[in-house]
């Protein structure tokens, strides 16, 4: 009988050392392995997100300056349609009131590209 209890402990000491191993080997893994690769992809969201925000800044800006210069195109396109109505040189001079119009014209455009581009 005493050495049926003894065989019961040793089974019993095992199954404990046994068990607070896996435990301990748990714990260990997720602080050694598990934890650091979380982290790590935390880092590597950020950095993409980061990415992105900036490519969509390029994009933006670039669009934004693709459209300033297509109205600076439209606005000199407008100034010599005017001096070729009134029979004058690419270029010319020309009326204080066509020149503000003209000038009206490019802020109004420019401030919808702003609009648009921000």
């Amino acid at each position: 009988m005493k050495n049926k209890n003894k065989n019961i402990d040793d089974y019993l000491k095992l199954s404990i050392i046994i068990g607070t191993t896996i435990i301990a080997l748990s714990i260990a893994y997720y602080f050694v392995a598990f934890l650091p690769q979380k982290e790590n992809r935390k880092v590597e969201m950020e950095k993409e997100e980061i990415n992105s925000k900036k490519q969509e800044q390029e994009y933006k800006l670039k669009k934004l300056e693709e459209c300033i210069e297509n109205i600076n195109q439209k606005s000199e396109e407008k100034w010599n349609k005017w001096c070729l109505i009134e029979n004058k040189k690419e270029g010319c001079s020309m009326s204080k009131e066509r020149y503000d119009e003209i000038v009206k014209f490019k802020e109004n455009e420019q401030e919808k590209c702003y609009q648009l581009y921000r």
